[in-house]
C-alpha cells in the first residue's frame, strides 16, 4: 500500500511540472527571468534524443490563456485546491519553465538503447523543499543520496522513479537512471546536451517567439519503434517506413490569440520528403471525410504540409476560440 501511495505522490508532483501545469496554469505571477533553453538545458544529458521545453511563465501572460482562465474561473476554483493540497506547488504562482528529455541513447556503459528508459524532467519554480520531503517520505517514499544530493525514491512500476530538488527554484525528476545521470552532469562527471552539436543545430531552427517546442535526431533511435497498430492511419510497417526516412523533426508551438503549430521534419532524400509530404496529406483527407465537427473540419482545411528538397514543413493554426470552447473537456479530465 506504501508503495502504492508514494507512485501516487511522486507521480503528482512529475505531473504537476510536466503535464499539469500546461493545462491549469493561466493565472500570471511575478516575473522570474530567465530561458529554460539555457538554464535548465544544462541538466540534461547529452544521451537525451528527444528534447521538449516550454516557457510556463510566457504561456500565462498570453491573450489565449487569460481567455481560457475567464472563461474556466469556476472549473479552475474546483481543480486546484486538491493539487496544491496534494503536492504543495500551486501551478498558477510556483511553475516557470520545464524541460524534459527521453530516448536516451547508449551511455559509457554501453547500455542498450531504448524509447523505454523513462523520461527526465528539470523544472523551474518556487518549491519548499521540506514540505516535499514531507509529503513523499509520508507516502513510503525511500530517502537516498547520490554525489551529496538527496533523492526520493520509489521503487513501485518496472522502474524506479526519482526525485532530487537542487534548491528552492529547481528540481529534477524520472527515472533513477536519469536523474542519476543528471546529478553526473551537474557534479562536471557528464557531459549536457547542450554540448551535442546536432541537437544544437535543431534548436536553431525552432520559431523565435515560440513558447513551447521540441527537436528529435531521429538518427539515433532504434530502427524498431513500438507503434500502436488497430487505429486510422498507415499501416505500422508503412509507419516504420516513413519514420526511418526521416533524420530529425523540430516542432515549435507559439500562443497568442490562437495556436500556431509549425513541424519541421528532414528525411534522407528529396523522394523520401515527398513520400511523406503525400502520406500525410493523404490522412488529412481521410480525417476530412470522418469529422463532423464544423470547428475541427474549418481547423483541418487550413492545415498546410509542403516540401522542399529534403525538407518537409507542416503549420495548423488553431483558433482561441475552439481552442476556449475545447478547454472545459481538459478541466473535466483533471478533476
Amino acid at each position: 500500500m506504501k508503495n502504492k501511495k508514494t507512485g501516487i505522490a511522486l507521480g503528482a508532483l512529475g505531473s504537476v511540472a510536466v503535464a499539469v501545469s500546461l493545462a491549469v496554469a493561466f493565472y500570471v505571477p511575478r516575473p522570474m527571468t530567465g530561458h529554460a533553453s539555457a538554464e535548465l538545458l544544462q541538466y540534461i544529458p547529452e544521451q537525451a534524443d528527444v528534447l521538449f521545453s516550454a516557457d510556463l511563465e510566457q504561456i500565462r501572460q498570453t491573450a489565449l490563456y487569460l481567455a481560457v482562465e475567464r472563461e474556466r474561473k469556476e472549473q479552475l476554483s474546483q481543480a486546484l485546491p486538491e493539487l496544491v493540497q496534494k503536492t504543495g506547488i500551486d501551478p498558477r504562482t510556483d511553475l516557470a519553465q520545464v524541460a524534459v528529455a527521453t530516448g536516451f541513447t547508449p551511455g559509457p556503459q554501453g547500455e542498450p538503447a531504448s524509447v523505454r528508459e523513462g523520461f527526465l524532467a528539470v523544472v523551474k519554480g518556487r518549491f519548499d523543499p521540506a514540505r516535499i520531503g514531507d509529503l513523499l517520505t509520508s507516502h513510503g517514499a525511500v530517502s537516498t543520496t547520490y554525489r551529496s544530493h538527496q533523492v526520493y525514491l520509489s521503487l513501485k512500476g518496472r522502474q524506479p522513479i526519482a526525485l532530487c530538488i537542487l534548491s528552492r527554484s529547481l528540481l529534477i525528476f524520472g527515472s533513477e537512471t536519469n536523474v542519476q545521470r543528471a546529478l553526473d552532469v551537474a557534479s562536471g562527471a557528464g557531459k549536457s546536451i547542450q554540448e551535442d552539436n546536432q541537437i544544437t543545430d535543431l534548436r536553431r531552427n525552432v520559431d523565435p517567439e515560440a513558447q513551447i517546442w521540441g527537436v528529435t535526431s531521429l538518427e539515433k533511435l532504434p530502427s524498431e519503434l513500438p507503434l500502436r497498430q488497430g487505429r486510422p492511419g498507415p499501416a505500422p510497417e508503412l509507419q516504420r517506413q516513413l519514420i526511418r526516412s526521416l533524420q530529425s523533426l523540430v516542432g515549435s508551438l507559439t500562443v497568442g490569440d490562437d495556436l500556431d503549430l509549425h513541424l519541421q521534419g528532414t528525411a534522407a532524400t528529396a523522394e523520401d520528403a515527398r513520400l511523406m509530404v503525400d502520406t500525410l496529406k493523404g490522412a488529412l483527407a481521410l480525417a476530412r471525410l470522418n469529422v463532423k465537427d464544423p470547428g475541427l473540419l474549418e481547423l483541418l482545411r487550413d492545415v498546410r504540409i509542403e516540401s522542399s528538397e529534403q525538407a518537409m514543413d507542416l503549420r495548423i493554426r488553431v483558433p482561441g476560440e475552439l481552442v476556449i470552447r475545447r478547454s472545459s473537456q481538459v478541466f473535466d479530465r483533471l478533476r
